[in-house]
Formats: C-alpha cells, sequence, structure tokens
C-alpha cells in the first residue's frame, strides 16, 4: 500500500553520542557515528565510562557486607591511559571525516546508569551490541539503557560489514507508546530512506473499518506527511515466532535498518517470558534503532 510523498521535513539530528571502548569492533561504531554527524551535519561526542569495580564483601562477620568503591592508584592510572588512548583516537578520526564540531567525556560511575545519563542530551545514542559474556551486560543491555534513558538507541551489531544504513527500512509496527517512540526518533533516517515498510505481525487491536481493514493508514499517513515513501506488510506468526518472521523479512527485502519499541510489555514479563526485544537483540539481522 504506497503512500505519495508530500513535502520535504526539515527533521535531524544535532546532537549524536557514541559509546567508546578499546575492542575491536568499537572502531566499526565510532565509524557509524561520525558517519552519521557528517551526514546530518550534527556535533558527535565521544563517551568513554570507566566503571569502578568493588572490593569483595567483608566476610569477617556473620552478615557480609560490601566495603564501597575500590579505584585504586594502579586501576585509575590504567584508565587515564586507557581515556588518553581513545579520545586521541577518536579526535583524529572526527577530524579525518570532517565532523563540523566533535567533543569528548570521560566519565567514572555505572555503566548503563551513566551512559543513560549523558545519552539524555543527545538525540540519538550509537552503541555495539552486546553479548551473554559481556562485562557490562547480556544482549538487552541497549534496552535497558533505552528504558532508563528515554531516547533512541541505534545498535550496531558484532558481525557482518555494514555500509550507510536507511536506504530501506522496516518499521515493526503494533501501534504501541514504544513504536511510536521508535518511528519519532528515527524519523530523520525515514524521511532520507529511499523505501519504509511499515511491519505489522499478529497484531488484532487495531480499530476496523467498515471494510473489516486495519486503521494502519494513520501511521503510513503520519510519516507521508513527513516526505517518507511508506509501504505496509502485514505478517502472521505463531507465538513465540514473531523474532523469526520479523528477521526473515527483513532479510528477504534487503533492509538495512530495524527500527522497534524496546519491551512492548512490562519489564518483568519480558524477563520471565523472552520476548522479541531480546530475541532480535541477541541475533542481529542489521543495525538496529530502538526506543521505550
Amino acid at each position: 500500500m504506497p503512500f505519495s510523498r508530500a513535502r520535504t521535513s526539515p527533521t535531524g539530528y544535532a546532537s549524536l553520542l557514541v559509546h567508546t571502548d578499546l575492542s575491536r569492533r568499537n572502531r566499526s561504531v565510532v565509524s557509524a557515528a561520525l558517519d552519521m554527524a557528517v551526514r546530518f551535519d550534527a556535533r558527535v561526542t565521544g563517551l568513554h565510562v570507566n566503571e569502578p569495580c568493588y572490593r569483595p564483601p567483608r566476610n569477617d562477620s556473620l552478615f557480609p557486607v560490601w566495603d564501597g568503591v575500590n579505584i585504586g592508584p594502579q586501576r585509575e592510572a590504567d584508565a587515564l591511559d586507557r581515556d588518553a588512548k581513545l579520545q586521541k583516537d577518536f579526535e583524529e578520526r572526527a577530524s579525518r571525516a570532517g565532523c563540523v564540531a566533535s567533543d569528548w567525556r570521560y566519565v567514572v560511575g555505572v555503566w548503563a546508569r551513566t551512559i543513560a545519563r549523558h545519552a539524555v542530551s543527545s538525540d540519538l545514542l550509537i552503541m555495539g551490541q552486546h553479548g551473554r559474556e559481556n562485562h557490562f551486560g547480556g544482549y538487552d543491555a541497549p534496552a535497558e539503557i533505552a528504558l532508563r534513558s528515554t531516547r533512541p538507541i541505534l545498535i550496531w551489531p558484532h558481525t557482518g560489514r555494514v555500509s550507510r544504513i536507511g536506504e530501506r527500512i522496516v518499521l515493526a509496527w503494533n501501534g504501541s507508546r514504544e513504536a511510536i517512540a521508535a518511528m519519532t526518533g528515527a524519523l530523520p533516517l525515514l524521511v532520507q530512506a529511499a523505501e519504509v515498510d511499515v511491519v505489522i505481525i499478529n497484531e488484532p487491536t487495531f480499530q476496523l473499518n467498515e471494510d473489516g481493514a486495519f486503521l494502519d493508514e494513520n501511521v503510513a499517513l503520519y510519516l507521508a506527511r513527513h516526505d517518507v515513501h511508506v509501504q505496509i506488510s502485514r505478517l502472521s506468526a505463531g507465538r513465540g515466532d514473531i523474532a523469526n518472521v520479523l528477521r526473515s523479512h527483513i532479510v528477504d527485502s534487503r533492509a538495512d535498518l530495524l527500527c522497534m519499541g524496546a519491551y512492548g510489555h512490562s519489564r518483568l514479563r519480558e524477563i520471565a517470558l523472552g520476548g522479541t526485544t531480546f530475541e532480535l537483540l541477541r541475533n542481529m539481522p542489521v543495525p538496529t534503532l530502538i526506543a521505550s
């Protein structure tokens, strides 16, 4: 169901935040952030978070207790040395990329909470995909940050080679507050896309018109008014199979970006039952923008 474009939207990103570390894969994340900064003529900020370790519990009492934060002189020196290397690399790459403005932040604090706090002052946070073995959290760590910050997060996958994103975008849609947040958070990318596929899976909650069709045109009309090329795809999936169906559709349609709401149910329900968000963050076919 195609919708024609109406007018050019002035929407764009003005401020980007990218999480940095010394991992080899993080270089791709930083490259993505710098490309986005040049593309939208935006300021880009590199963020390095040093999470302090904690002393082990004191076991000389009946009830062991934590003995507070431990940032010893050697550990602090190592962190500052690491920060100097990261900052130098970031600034040199930002200059070569032609970024109009860039800055650097080094912060000591609890990892997810600190990133979420700093993301509030940016239009978009860019970070890498997490794995189960990651020191700072599992697959859904980016979703936890999205829940804490209420800012959209562009997550870069660990595997595969990704070039410029946003030519063909899949927007997972169920009419929820989270899906709306993802759509509006991705609007600068949606406006520039050649094709936006609004994908609806097993969604019976939309109001029916007199012909028995869901009124999905509302979201398509909203996007068309922002000069976005839109089509709607309705898919069916068995219970617990939504992530696989969506993943297959992304591959078949040769999409290069997925936009979706983070956690359509309560967090407790997601933890207990798994959930589409967790499954897609565990096995990402393309870079994914999430919001809550």
